[in-house]
């Protein structure tokens, strides 16, 4: 998972070390991901939590709002995520540099327009990138341990424990994912992850066609709750979790050129995806739909596979939201504490950052 280098070129690096935010395992050539990968990563980090929540949201919507206005977001998000790369390599060009992230952009944008150091346009960026990938992170834990939970009580009725057991389980698979250094690696996870959510996705359609009274009237709804509208756009831009991945994605591409055709395909299937099961989760459950569909699904064997397969995707979507918390504070980081060696600085910011997303 929405996720940008933050890194700039040597010679702007020289001028400004403290700007540096690249991670210091930054991908040689030789570790370039394909477009194919690069497509992969794209679906892993915006087929998520958010997407399991877009029954939801066309209930807030209705069935004549919810659809266009998911349309009208994914085109306004890929609209939003190619002119970015667009300045992005305009700068890179007028600047004779290369693998520009937010925090990049931001400084040279202000340094050229508005005559400044860039600084505090840097900073805001960075903070709330960081803020955003880290928020994503913690809602991880409580959707994984929520559905292990009900899994485990499926088994076990009698067993019941605190969630809060549950968060603390997970955290120590999360931290195995959270050492992942690089782009190359994680591209296995996205394939499996990819596999994953689109195993646990299928089974909850079967579950919905299967338990959908296809005879029922549906005309109440048809208008959903329009004062929550504000509350449907902003799960429906949610839904869309790796739009902080784009730059730190193109950057790590073979043929970079190429990556409008992947976010252009990526966001087409994320769309369709997102209409399709959002209006079909709504028909089934109507307004008694759960902020994710997940938790809707009952005890048989068909809703207990949707929850493992939607806990493993989740699982592993976790550490490409993680990159980019990691991509801009390294750097800095580094800086700061050039007394320790580059791994065990890096090491304890990535222990640290994932109990902060556990404790929250």
């Amino acid at each position: 998972v929405s996720t940008q280098s933050t890194g700039t070129s040597d010679s702007f690096r020289a001028d400004d070390p403290l700007s540096r935010s690249l991670t210091i395992h930054r991908n040689l050539q030789e570790n370039k991901i394909y477009c194919s990968e690069a497509f992969a990563h794209f679906l892993k980090a915006n087929i998520g939590s958010g997407f399991l929540s877009i029954p939801y949201a066309v209930s807030l919507g209705g069935l004549a709002l919810g659809p266009p206005l998911l349309v009208l977001v994914a085109c306004m998000s890929l609209y939003c995520m190619l002119l970015l790369v667009e300045c992005a390599v305009e700068l890179q060009g007028k600047h004779n540099m290369r693998d520009l992230g937010y925090g990049d952009v931001m400084e040279l944008v202000f340094k050229d327009y508005f005559k400044n150091d860039g600084k505090v346009g840097r900073r805001a960026v960075d903070i709330f990138l960081i803020l955003t990938q880290l928020g994503f992170c913690s809602i991880y834990f409580i959707i994984i341990a929520e559905n292990i939970k009900a899994v485990v009580e499926n088994y076990d009725p009698t067993f019941v424990i605190n969630i809060k057991v549950y968060i603390v389980i997970v955290l120590v698979f999360i931290k195995l994912t959270s050492f992942i250094w690089s782009m190359k690696t994680l591209a296995i996870l996205s394939m499996l992850g990819n596999i994953s959510i689109f195993t646990g996705i299928t089974l909850v359609l079967v579950y919905v066609l299967l338990h959908m009274d296809w005879r029922e009237d549906t005309s109440d709804l048809i208008v959903g709750r329009v004062r929550s509208l504000p509350i449907f756009l902003g799960m429906a831009i949610y839904s869309f979790e790796g739009i902080g991945l784009n730059l730190p994605l193109r950057s790590e591409m073979l043929e970079p050129e190429k990556f409008p055709y992947v976010a252009a395909g990526g966001m087409f299937v994320v769309c369709v995806g997102q209409v399709v099961f959002g209006v079909l989760g709504f028909l089934c459950f109507k307004y008694d739909i759960g902020p994710i569909i997940t938790f809707n699904l009952g005890k048989g064997v068909l809703g207990v596979l949707a929850q493992v397969a939607v806990s493993i995707c989740i699982y592993l979507t976790y550490p490409l939201m993680f990159y980019i918390p990691i991509d801009i504070l390294s750097g800095p980081a580094m800086e700061r504490l050039r007394n320790l060696s580059e791994f065990t600085v890096e090491f304890w910011l990535r222990v640290i950052l994932v109990v902060s997303t556990q404790s929250t």
